[in-house]
């Protein structure tokens, strides 16, 4: 995507404050917390017994680990299948929207952060 993303701003197609990728996946966009939980939920649904504390993804976070690889990896020794990225995203969302409803506390992602800016300036013009 970044490349095709160079090719448009090198046309002129798209202005260089126009589109964001991040360099993290988007599962690291989230905190250590909310990641556990929707992985926890995850493996209860499924019938897994299977549990990621917050602390261990937050070790593994400081060392510069990548969230995705760190579950796959705690997945495979446990002798586990391989979890879903579409259903992972689909329960963060899910808890995100609880917490943004629920919690007047709410500390924003980053995708949060972006979406804000990107609507500032398209309301701008």
């Amino acid at each position: 995507m970044k490349e095709k993303i160079d090719d448009w701003k090198r046309e002129g197609l798209l202005g260089d404050d126009c589109a964001t990728i991040w360099k993290l996946e988007f599962e690291d966009c989230f905190s250590s917390n909310m990641i556990s939980k929707a992985i926890n939920d995850l493996a209860k649904e499924n019938g897994l017994e299977f549990e990621v504390n917050h602390e261990e993804l937050d070790k593994a976070r400081a060392e510069g680990k990548s969230v995705v690889r760190v579950l796959q990896k705690m997945l495979f020794e446990k002798g586990l299948p391989h979890f879903s990225k579409p259903e992972l995203a689909e329960k963060l969302a899910i808890l995100l929207a609880e917490d943004i409803k629920n919690n007047p506390n709410h500390k924003k992602t980053p995708p949060e952060l972006t979406i804000e800016e990107i609507v500032k300036k398209v309301e701008s013009k």
